[in-house]
């Protein structure tokens, strides 16, 4: 199997790393917000991962849907995206803010949300992260490509949906098959957790490269995700999760 990049340090006991989907989130901490990138740090979380746009006057800013209130980030101030996320009584930090939350703390994945804002995330995440502490990752496949072009050296993660054609045996060949430049070569794949299917994993139609898993909130299910050899778990109940490894390691799995 290929060989992980370092930030997927796997477990002593082969149990995958929890990641905190939008951070740690839940009734008074928004996802995708300070308070709740700082409960996944409390919590003791893998990884967190969060979502990134670029605004009309050029910020980078933490959020995840295209519109605020009916218009759209991209065509935006970031003042202006701000104070409408603030009327909803969500506080949107920028990418440098939560960063600075993360940094030398926990490893941090950065989805790229839409392609304009691919470059200055890449260059903002080397700017103030660890090497070796983060990843870039889309759905965009030419998002990947930029960040590949401008810092071949960035991990970068694509991530698949169930509609992609061929599902699970078609990312078998993804690291050295003709996708894997479509792809910009990225170190790992990131899949709807149903794109994993029983009894293919650690066989000829296993994906070649480490996988994560998205979004994984049931404890049974993050089960059979680990016996098919995922690498990490994004949840949106980290808490959750964090404890089902515990009773798992407890029982000798």
């Amino acid at each position: 199997m290929t060989q992980p990049p370092p930030l997927f340090r796997r477990q002593p006991d082969a149990s995958p790393l929890i990641g905190a989907h939008r951070g740690a989130h839940g009734g008074e901490r928004p996802e995708n917000t300070a308070a709740a990138f700082r409960r996944a740090i409390e919590l003791e979380c893998d990884l967190v991962e969060l979502d990134v746009r670029r605004t009309a006057d050029g910020e980078l800013l933490v959020f995840h849907d295209a519109a605020i209130g009916g218009r759209t980030v991209a065509a935006m101030t970031a003042a202006e995206a701000r104070g409408a996320a603030a009327r909803h009584g969500i506080d949107i930090p920028t990418l440098d803010e939560a960063l600075g939350i993360c940094a030398g703390r926990i490893v941090v994945d950065i989805e790229i949300k839409d392609t304009v804002a691919a470059a200055a995330a890449a260059a903002t995440a080397a700017r103030l992260l660890p090497p070796g502490s983060f990843l870039l990752s889309s759905f965009s496949l030419r998002a990947l490509r930029i960040v590949r072009r401008m810092f071949p050296a960035l991990p970068r993660g694509w991530i698949v949906g169930r509609a992609v054609p061929g599902g699970w045996r078609m990312l078998a060949g993804l690291a050295t098959g003709p996708l894997a430049g479509l792809a910009g070569c990225p170190a790992c794949l990131i899949l709807d957790h149903r794109l994993a299917v029983a009894g293919s994993a650690g066989g000829r139609d296993a994906p070649a490269l480490p996988w994560l898993a998205w979004t994984v909130n049931d404890p049974a299910e993050a089960g059979r995700l680990a016996d098919l050899g995922a690498w990490v778990l994004i949840t949106d109940v980290p808490d959750t999760l964090l404890a089902w490894r515990r009773e798992r390691r407890g029982a000798g799995r």
